[in-house]
């Protein structure tokens, strides 16, 4: 898997785009996927999973409109997207096992999980 990130601001007190361009390989057919995340003070922390965001192993946490209680295992437990299943959701696998459908096209139940050093 290739991964190359650019981040652009012109100062701190602007938005940065992050952009994020994963490329798989997923049984010999090649999956790309762009994850534009605009508008984002400079915590990508909040960064919620729309459709035209995900990847798959994309890795997540819950997001702004979470209404599953602890389907996830609990607030701060992390899962991976492992597929999509229509137009306006995607299937995760939370790391301790469990997995299910969230929204990610009208609603938000996802948002993209920044674990990069600080």
């Amino acid at each position: 898997m290739a991964l190359s990130e650019s981040v652009a601001g012109t100062n701190e007190q602007t938005s940065l785009i992050h952009q994020v361009t994963r490329l798989q390989n997923n049984e010999s057919n090649r999956i790309r996927s762009n994850v534009d995340i605009a508008n984002r003070s400079h915590n990508l922390n909040n960064a919620i999973l729309r459709l035209d965001q995900y990847a798959l192993g994309t890795r997540v946490v819950r997001g702004p409109e979470w209404k599953w209680q602890k389907q996830d295992g609990g607030e701060g437990h992390v899962g991976t997207v492992q597929s999509i299943e229509n137009n306006d959701k995607v299937s995760v696998v939370w790391d301790y096992g469990q997995s299910a459908n969230y929204r990610c096209q009208t609603h938000y139940d996802l948002r993209i999980l920044d674990n990069s050093a600080t």
